[in-house]
């Protein structure tokens, strides 16, 4: 049996077209977006109140005291009820998940999948979250 000269040669892949302009811009909206979210979520995670009525809390009827408004009260409580402590590796995650595919971007290459790192911050969060619930400790409180 003959192969031709050249068979098992593989030739590199073309590399791929530069995106467009509205595609470039749908993709730095998007990443400005994300970032805004990514921005929301944080405060409203730092600026958690008891008082403030939300998911598993009726509060004391007073505005919100969560810099996210009522909407970041009710994530930050969900978030700590949900994960406790934990909910800060999902906060990370999110946040260098983005960041890497930021990167990818602007490297031109398509983001590597890291699905170990993803089982592992849930993983970590559901563990820690079945531990607090499991010895009673409270969502942290403002001081």
């Amino acid at each position: 049996m003959r192969y031709a000269p050249h068979h098992f040669e593989t030739s590199a892949p073309d590399e791929a077209p530069a995106p467009s302009g509205l595609r470039r811009f749908a993709s730095e909206l998007g990443l400005l977006v994300v970032f805004v979210v990514l921005a929301w979520w944080l405060v409203s995670l730092l600026t958690y109140s008891p008082q403030d009525a939300a998911w598993s809390t009726s509060g004391t009827g007073a505005p919100a005291l969560n810099r996210g408004g009522w909407l970041g009260a009710w994530l930050a409580d969900f978030n700590y009820f949900l994960f406790g402590y934990s909910s800060w590796w999902l906060f990370a995650a999110g946040a260098l998940g983005r960041m890497g595919r930021f990167a990818a971007q602007t490297a031109s290459r398509r983001p590597t999948p890291q699905p170990g790192h993803r089982a592992f911050v849930l993983a970590r969060a559901g563990c820690s979250a079945h531990r607090q619930l499991r010895v009673g400790v409270e969502p942290p409180v403002r001081v």
